[in-house]
C-alpha cells in the first residue's frame, strides 16, 4: 500500500472512531462480553456488602436495645398464660385468684401461693384434665375449693400437708367422680371454719380409704352424700374427729361398699337425720 493509500486508511479510521463517539459507544464497547461479566460481579458483591452492612446495622441496634424491646413471642400468648421452660420438666403453668399453678411431666399439679378472691382473670387448670395425676396443695387463705377436681378421670392421689386449709368455708364436690383416686388423707387439717362437705367424695369408685381422724369440723353441719356409689370403699375413720355441729348425714354411704366407719372418741352433733345413710351399702361395723 502506498503512502496516500495509509493515509487515507488513517483518515476513515478517524471518521469511524469519531462517528462512534457522537453515538455514545467507546472502544470499550469491543470487549463488551468480557467487561459486562466483570461489571456485573462488582455490582453483586456491591449490593452483598451492602444487605452484610445492613444486617450488621441490625445487629448492633439489637445489641443495644433493651431486652423488653426485643420480640420473644409472648405477646402471641393469652396474657393467663405462663411461658415454660422444657428443659425443667413443666409442661403447663398459669395463675388463677393469685395462686400459680403448674403440672409437670410426669402429672403432678402443684398449686401454691395465696388465694385471693378479688383476682380477676388468670386459668385455671382445665375442668376434667385427663393429664393430671396427682396434686400437691401448698397454697394459704384458700375459701373454697369446691370443685376442684371433679371429674379429674385419672387423679390417684392427693398431698394436702403442706395444705393452710384454716380459711376454708366450702369443700362440697371437691373430688367428685374422681374414677382413679384411692386414697385421702385429711387429718390433721385444721378444717374448724367449714360449712360443707356434701359429696366431696361421690363417684369416687377407685377409693379404698380415708382417714379424718382427729379432724376439727366443728362447723359442718352436714356430710350429706358424701361417700355415696363409692365402690371400692373399705374404711372411713372420723375417729377423735369434732362433729359437734353435725346435724344431718342423709345419704353419706349410700350405695357405697364401706365395710368399716370408725366413728370412736368422735365429738358428735344433735344428729336430727340420717336418711338413707348406708343405703345399699355393705357396711358391717360402726
Amino acid at each position: 500500500m502506498g503512502k496516500n493509500g495509509r493515509k487515507a486508511c488513517l483518515w476513515a479510521a478517524a471518521f469511524l472512531l469519531l462517528a462512534l463517539h457522537c453515538m455514545g459507544v467507546g472502544v470499550s464497547a469491543y470487549a463488551a462480553p468480557k467487561a459486562r461479566k466483570i461489571s456485573l460481579s462488582c455490582r453483586e458483591m456491591s449490593i452483598g456488602v451492602g444487605r452484610a452492612d445492613s444486617l450488621k446495622a441490625v445487629n448492633a441496634k439489637r445489641k443495644g436495645a433493651s431486652k423488653d424491646a426485643l420480640p420473644t413471642g409472648e405477646e402471641n400468648l393469652p396474657k393467663e398464660a405462663t411461658r415454660t421452660d422444657p428443659g425443667s420438666g413443666i409442661v403447663e403453668s398459669g395463675q388463677w385468684r393469685g395462686m400459680d399453678w403448674r403440672l409437670d411431666s410426669s402429672g403432678k399439679l402443684t398449686i401454691s401461693g395465696e388465694y385471693d378472691a378479688s383476682v380477676a382473670g388468670g386459668s385455671k387448670w382445665a375442668e376434667g384434665n385427663l393429664a393430671i395425676r396427682s396434686v400437691d396443695i401448698v397454697a394459704t387463705n384458700v375459701e373454697s375449693t369446691e370443685g376442684w377436681f371433679s371429674r379429674f378421670s385419672q387423679l390417684e392421689s392427693v398431698d394436702l400437708s403442706g395444705f393452710d386449709a384454716g380459711g376454708l368455708r366450702d369443700m362440697g364436690y371437691m373430688f367428685y367422680d374422681c374414677s382413679s383416686l384411692e386414697g385421702v388423707d385429711l387429718g390433721g387439717l385444721n378444717l374448724g371454719n367449714v360449712t360443707d362437705l356434701s359429696s366431696m367424695f361421690g363417684g369416687c369408685s377407685s377409693l379404698g380409704q380415708v382417714n379424718l381422724s382427729g379432724i376439727d369440723l366443728r362447723s359442718v353441719t352436714g356430710l350429706g352424700h358424701m361417700f355415696q356409689g363409692c365402690g371400692s370403699l373399705q374404711e372411713v375413720n372420723f375417729s377423735d374427729a369434732d362433729l359437734s355441729g353435725l346435724t344431718s348425714i342423709g345419704g353419706m354411704f349410700s350405695q357405697s361398699s364401706v365395710e368399716n366407719v370408725d366413728f370412736s372418741g368422735a365429738a358428735m352433733g344433735s344428729l336430727t337425720s340420717l336418711s338413707r345413710m348406708f343405703y345399699e351399702s355393705s357396711v358391717k361395723s360402726l
